[in-house]
């Protein structure tokens, strides 16, 4: 359709949708629709035709063209939502800033602004606001006509999203959301980006080994997540498998055993950090005893949690600004259009970020 086609096509759905145009009644003739839109009559004859093609209106010779009357309300709405260029964008009021930040917003952005779209922004309700907030705020951006919906959730919101994942079956618009843990969700209906936390370990035994580091222990959250066990998972598995295995000494939560190990291996010894948290108390304990990360021992984590740059750590971080650009890219494909319930599941490996804690020589 070209944009005058377009603009008539948009406007009869949306009086369909409003109860304007009812079921059986008479649509403008083609005539008055070319006056009322300042184009041809060949474009408003190919607007109703593309109604007619969707069994939306039925055409009598000399009658006119009615609306019919088996009208399907739901098509009319889905027609609205794929012809429409909003995108809307909810994203948690308790962010962390690790997985997503404004550049995540500004990658999206620059992705799909040129092709036309905008963005609404919106809060995800919290679970104190409950379910039936959440469900008023869907209804609200399906009847927006929204073109897609993007979900930027944090931890906070995991499992009110999860209990209440049968709200997001019902829409009739596209959803992308950001699996912050990699966990398998229970929400099928749901394309995803998804932090390969297994990859991620796998990414730092290689590098460890590269470098023919030995002397590695891996430090643990108190209750692992199963972002901390594919982690701990995937470092096990570079480490120990091809010709020279590298095996992973222990991996433990508890700091004292950590920290006998670094005193007797010394600057030899490297201590992986499940993430940027444990790795900064392990710091701070260490500092106790006199010795220094990077110095007298080294250490390298995950997340690149904000809070904790200070400690110069050396980690890995997602590629937040990816994030968003991959999500555009998502929005303007169209073959969501046709099929785009839980079509997609990309994994997203995190960078590198070389700091004080450990300097690689091999990368």
């Amino acid at each position: 359709m070209n944009k005058q086609i377009e603009k008539i096509f948009n406007c009869l759905l949306q009086k369909m949708a409003d109860g304007i145009f009812k079921q059986g009644e008479l649509l403008p003739f083609e005539k008055q629709l070319a006056e009322d839109f300042g184009t041809d009559l060949n474009n408003a004859h190919r607007a109703v035709s593309a109604l007619e093609k969707h069994g939306l209106v039925i055409r009598k010779k000399r009658f006119g063209t009615s609306v019919s009357a088996n009208l399907d309300l739901s098509l009319v709405r889905r027609l609205l939502n794929e012809t429409s260029r909003q995108v809307c964008v909810l994203y948690s009021m308790t962010p962390h800033w690790i997985h997503w930040d404004q550049n995540s917003f500004d990658g999206l952005a620059e992705v799909i602004e040129p092709k036309g779209y905008s963005i609404v922004y919106k809060n995800l309700p919290t679970s104190s606001e409950g379910r039936e907030t959440y469900a008023d705020l869907l209804r609200e951006i399906e009847l927006q006509n929204m073109c897609a919906l993007v979900i930027f959730p944090d931890q906070e919101d995991f499992y009110f999203m999860n209990d209440n994942s049968d709200l997001l079956q019902n829409l009739s618009i596209p959803v992308f959301m950001l699996n912050r843990s990699g966990e398998p969700l229970l929400m099928d209906m749901v394309s995803y980006i998804s932090m390969d936390t297994f990859g991620d370990g796998l990414f730092v035994g290689k590098l460890l080994k590269k470098n023919g580091y030995r002397n590695i222990v891996m430090l643990n959250a108190e209750v692992p997540a199963f972002w901390a066990v594919q982690r701990y998972e995937g470092l096990k598995q570079a480490l120990t498998r091809g010709d020279i295995p590298c095996p992973l000494n222990f991996t433990t939560n508890d700091g004292q055993s950590i920290l006998d190990f670094v005193t007797q291996h010394g600057p030899e010894s490297v201590v992986v950090a499940v993430n940027n948290v444990v790795a900064a108390q392990f710091i701070d304990y260490a500092r106790i005893k006199k010795l220094q990360a990077g110095k007298d021992y080294r250490m390298i984590s995950f997340d690149d949690h904000p809070m904790y740059r200070s400690y110069n750590l050396t980690t890995l971080a997602v590629p937040r600004k990816k994030i968003g650009q991959l999500f555009g890219q998502m929005v303007c494909d169209n073959s969501w259009l046709k099929a785009y319930r839980g079509l997609y599941v990309i994994k997203i490996h995190s960078d590198l970020i070389v700091r004080d804690t450990l300097k690689p020589e091999r990368l």
